[in-house]
């Protein structure tokens, strides 16, 4: 009995190893963009307006203009979140935008496929950077869920860090954080897809992206449940 469990143990601890290898994309679940060369296999760019590629990378991913990048395979479920370190914000225009996404598809342009949305709003001004929640809906229309305003960051010290939380099925979390908390909001929606692939977006300025995280990971979740079921059954034990 005691060699079987140890033999489901093994079979479980190799099965999360396997998760964590085919994410080996983000290490740890983060992804730092390491080094001068794009990763095609993770990352795939989608130009909003026809032309040469206006992503670079260097220890960073850097944003000219209209430009989106999205996971290939990697997506975030119900009841984990993804956060981007937004390192600096130049270049501003008159509306320059920018974004961290879940995506329903990882190869479209189309507003609609952007289900769940952090963005920044840029309009020259006092509390300048409009911070808003967004569900676009599949067909037709757009949620909003206004978290606030602040002044243009410094980016000397801290990163300007964005968050989407999907905490159920059905309500997602929006944050901003500077330093602290800047702010948060949520929505409720339906419709959204079970596994949602990350999407950077940018408009109308020139920003860098970077440590894209993945809170809690797949490999972790299924970590905590094995070591759970372990002690409840240790525990069950001692008290017969």
């Amino acid at each position: 009995m005691r060699f079987a469990k140890s033999l489901l143990f093994i079979f479980l601890l190799t099965v999360v190893l396997f998760c964590q290898s085919s994410k080996a994309e983000f290490v740890n679940n983060v992804e730092t963009f390491n080094g001068t060369v794009k990763d095609t296999i993770t990352w795939r760019e989608i130009l909003l307006n026809p032309g040469p590629s206006r992503i670079t990378q260097n220890n960073a991913v850097t944003f000219n203009g209209y430009s989106n990048y999205c996971t290939n395979t990697i997506t975030v479920g119900v009841g984990q979140k993804v956060r981007v370190d937004v390192l600096n914000v130049t270049n501003l225009g008159s509306n320059g935008s920018f974004a961290l996404s879940l995506s329903g598809h990882n190869d479209s342009v189309i507003n609609p496929d952007n289900y769940l949305r952090m963005y920044c709003g840029y309009n020259s001004g006092p509390g300048n950077w409009s911070l808003i929640g967004q569900h676009e809906m599949p067909v037709g229309g757009t949620a909003n869920a206004f978290i606030g305003t602040t002044d243009t960051p410094t980016f000397s010290t801290d990163p300007l860090v964005l968050e989407v939380d999907r905490v159920s099925a059905t309500r997602a979390y929006y944050r901003a954080y500077k330093g602290g908390l800047i702010g948060q909001t949520s929505l409720t929606f339906t419709g959204v897809p079970e596994q949602l692939y990350i999407r950077l977006e940018n408009s109308i300025c020139t920003t860098t992206f970077d440590n894209v995280t993945i809170i809690p990971e797949p490999a972790t979740l299924l970590l905590f449940a094995i070591g759970g079921s372990g002690l409840m059954r240790y525990y069950r034990k001692r008290r017969k």
